[in-house]
């Protein structure tokens, strides 16, 4: 599955498709929106999901899923 990042500045010009990094640093800045749009393997949308400032990741869901001998002995479960 692929992805592509997209940034839409705030004064309403044409969204644009640049690093994810890039993306963050313009959203800081400037403002505006962004998006990511996730591709499945046959080239078709699959899914587009906001970018927001701070963490993306779902640290619920990699803890709950998480099933090694080290995080189980580190987090007392």
């Amino acid at each position: 599955m692929g992805r592509l990042h997209y940034y839409k500045p705030p004064n309403g010009e044409d969204s644009y498709c640049s690093s994810l990094s890039n993306i963050k640093k313009l959203l800081k800045k400037q403002g505006g929106t962004a998006y990511t749009t996730h591709y499945d393997r046959s080239g078709s949308i699959q899914e587009v999901t906001p970018i927001v400032l701070g963490n993306n990741a779902d640290t619920t869901y990699r803890a709950i899923s998480n099933n090694s001998r080290r995080y189980k002995k580190n987090n007392f479960q």
